[in-house]
């Protein structure tokens, strides 16, 4: 049922919205709302930071936030938003249904932008079995054909693996870990979990960055319970890492 996830919807959202005012509506009082709307805002904004919704390309967004209209809205402005792919929001929507579990009920979502867009309300698409695919955020032409797939059997336990033209050394190694961070942090906070579960049932569980071989990183998943869709951000942000032209393939399974 699509009212079990919290209303999303745009309006004047594009790759040209230089800022954008984002606004949750919720059943409850501001003050026990507020630490946990705040977090997954500042989760959102950080994966956007490390390229994972512009197609590798880093954003430098921040954070204002506003004075609310009501007791039951939080409201913020997102500055620096040029690039952003507007089903990024996707995520957002999942970690505020997930917030269940804190006690904190989600009604809404309403992001506005700064670009000449419809004057009308959009509201988002949910990610279903049918729209999975066109619901959330892609990757570039040239980030897709860097991409293979290999069978995994849907397992549990999944990877992907980065090959490097060029041997990086240890600090890098370890350098792309912090930058692939938030994108772990996604996952565990049901970021992707539609449509494979309601994201308060999702649970993923984060792996270990590591050095495969001598030319390839293994970001490895221990609990992957989310959209296929989640390899394209963490593929997006590899490249905005390591830059396309450094990368040979990234292997996914």
């Amino acid at each position: 049922m699509p009212d079990r996830l919290p209303k999303l919807v745009l309006r004047g959202v594009d790759f040209q919205s230089d800022s954008l005012q984002l606004s949750y509506g919720f059943d409850g009082e501001l003050q026990a709302a507020t630490p946990s709307l705040h977090a997954i805002t500042e989760l959102f904004v950080a994966n956007a930071a490390h390229g994972a919704f512009s197609a590798g390309v880093p954003l430098a967004m921040s954070i204002a936030t506003t004075q609310p209209a009501a007791d039951s809205q939080l409201e913020y402005v997102l500055s620096r938003t040029r690039g952003l792919e507007r089903h990024a929001f996707q995520c957002l929507r999942n970690m505020a249904r997930r917030l269940r579990r804190d006690g904190v009920l989600a009604r809404s979502i309403g992001v506005t932008g700064s670009s000449q867009g419809p004057a009308a309300d959009e509201p988002l698409d949910w990610p279903s079995e049918q729209t999975e695919e066109t619901s959330y955020s892609r990757g570039s032409e040239r980030i897709e054909a860097l991409i293979v797939r290999e069978d995994s059997d849907f397992a549990k336990s999944r990877r992907c693996l980065v090959r490097i033209a060029g041997v990086p050394d240890t600090a890098s190694v370890e350098a792309f870990e912090a930058h692939v961070r938030p994108w772990y942090l996604l996952l565990e906070a049901g970021g992707y979990a539609m449509p494979i579960e309601w994201p308060e049932d999702s649970d993923c569980i984060a792996g270990s960055v590591s050095q495969f071989d001598e030319q390839t990183i293994e970001i490895a998943v221990s609990r992957f319970q989310a959209s296929e869709l989640a390899w394209i951000a963490l593929a997006n942000m590899a490249v905005s890492f390591w830059g396309a032209q450094s990368i040979e393939r990234i292997i996914i399974d």
